[in-house]
């Protein structure tokens, strides 16, 4: 009974870091993440992998992809700090499981966003163009700046055009409102 028990625990010991480093290699594979979220009714990840690699770009993903064609979703959706990591390997742990036990439904949106430090392990802080930009002042620049890049930058976002810093406006302004009454 004990060589028994002794055995579980060393596979479960094992499993962990194997899983972890076994799902590293296959999502460096844009068609390892597209499979699992196939669903023929609803294809989510399908559509924004085509999004993604359409010429000229349509949304923030694409000008990614545009600029460099070895860009992945991982990139972005990886988590950077361990506990991001950690957060993203639990959610897909657990899809997997459900998808395993034959009752996953593709999301209609992403569960948990981005959070900044994805976006800036890239992008440090952005640097305006003009004295007036809105990131030129301190308070609307990381990492000062009280929302996360997702609050107003889609990267999904697909009106067909890439759009101006590929800005909603409607989410942009319930942003502003929160500092600016007057808008």
């Amino acid at each position: 009974m004990r060589r028994e028990f002794g055995i579980v625990i060393v596979i479960g010991a094992l499993s962990g870091p194997i899983g972890w480093v076994t799902t590293d290699q296959l999502e460096s594979n844009n068609e390892f993440c597209v499979d699992c979220h196939l669903d023929e009714r609803t294809p989510l990840h399908e559509t924004k992998m085509n999004d993604v690699m359409t010429t000229p770009p349509i949304n923030l993903a694409s000008v990614h992809y545009e600029a460099d064609r070895e860009f992945l979703c991982i990139h972005c959706h990886r988590g950077v700090s361990f506990a991001n990591r950690l957060r993203v390997k639990t959610v897909a742990a657990r899809d997997a499981l459900v998808y395993l036990l034959g009752s996953f439904e593709e999301p209609g949106s992403m569960e948990y966003p981005l959070w900044d430090e994805d976006c800036v392990q890239c992008h440090e802080n952005y640097e305006p163009g003009r004295s007036d930009d809105f990131h030129a002042f301190e308070d609307h620049n990381l990492p000062n700046f009280f929302y996360r890049c997702v609050d107003c930058h889609q990267a999904h976002a697909n009106e067909g055009v890439a759009r101006f810093d590929f800005l909603e406006p409607d989410r942009v302004r319930r942003v502003c409102r929160d500092c600016h009454e007057e808008l």
